[in-house]
């Protein structure tokens, strides 16, 4: 099954041919606004992430206690997995988890403007 190609498609391609600086700036914008997208994203999480409590004595003193093992091997082909993670209040020692916490992933950069 073979596609006509119209006039159009034609004319596209050799615009895209000639000045492919379009093709590059739509790219651009697109991850400009992705890399906004994130920050804000990141920034209500920060705000969030410092105002949860102690679920016992409502305090904001906490630490973030990750346990996690790795390949051993640092550098290029280095993995590491986090196999348990939650908060410890300073104030009463109570162990608690973010229930509600996000997976917020950096966008790809496909240039580097």
């Amino acid at each position: 099954m073979k596609k006509k190609i119209e006039k159009e498609d034609i004319e596209e391609l050799k615009s895209i041919w000639m000045d492919p600086s379009k093709i590059f700036k739509e790219l651009k914008e697109q991850q400009d606004l992705a890399e906004e997208l994130y920050n804000a994203q990141m920034k209500e999480e920060f705000e969030r992430i410092s105002n949860l409590c102690c679920p016992l004595c409502k305090s904001l003193d906490k630490y973030l206690h990750i346990d996690y093992s790795t390949s051993g091997i640092y550098g290029p082909g280095g993995s590491s997995k986090i196999h348990n993670e939650y908060y410890i209040c300073n104030e009463c020692g109570i162990l608690f988890r973010d229930l509600k916490k996000k997976d917020i992933r950096r966008p790809t950069n496909l240039f580097n403007f």
